[in-house]
C-alpha cells in the first residue's frame, strides 16, 4: 500500500484559530521509516505564544465549567465524530511519523475514539 500525504506546516491553535508562532524557527519532521521523506514542518513557539495560550485556556475553562455534564458530553461526542471522519488521515500521519502499520494504527485510533465516546455516555 502506498501512502501519500502532503507536507504541512503545523501551527499553534490558540483562542479558536491556527496561528503562527512568535519565534521564527522551524524544525523539519522526518518520516523515520523513510529518512528522505518530510512529514511536515513544526514551528517553534515562545513565551508570548505560551502566555496567549494559557490566557485563552483559562478563559475557555470558565465557560466550560458553566456547562452541564450532558452538554459537555455532547461536545465531546461531536469532537469524537469529527476525528472519526478523519480517521484515515490520522492513521496515515501516525503511520508515517512513528513507523506504525497503517491498519494497526487505524484500529488503535478507532479504539481511542470509542473510549472517549463511552466516557461521554457515562457523563
Amino acid at each position: 500500500m502506498s501512502i501519500t500525504t502532503e507536507e504541512k506546516m503545523y501551527l499553534n491553535y490558540i483562542d479558536g484559530e491556527w496561528v503562527p508562532g512568535s519565534v521564527e524557527k522551524v524544525d523539519i519532521s522526518i518520516n523515520p521509516a523513510s529518512r528522505h521523506e518530510v512529514v511536515g514542518y513544526v514551528q517553534h513557539s515562545g513565551k508570548e505564544d505560551l502566555d496567549r495560550a494559557v490566557i485563552s485556556a483559562k478563559k475557555a475553562q470558565v465557560a466550560w465549567r458553566k456547562l452541564s455534564g450532558v452538554t459537555r458530553g455532547e461536545y465531546l461526542y461531536k469532537v469524537a465524530n469529527m476525528l472519526e471522519q478523519r480517521l484515515d488521515e490520522i492513521a496515515k500521519t501516525m503511520t508515517r511519523r512513528w513507523e506504525k502499520h497503517f491498519q494497526k494504527q487505524k484500529v488503535k485510533q478507532q479504539e481511542e475514539l470509542q473510549f472517549y465516546a463511552t466516557m461521554q455516555e457515562k457523563g
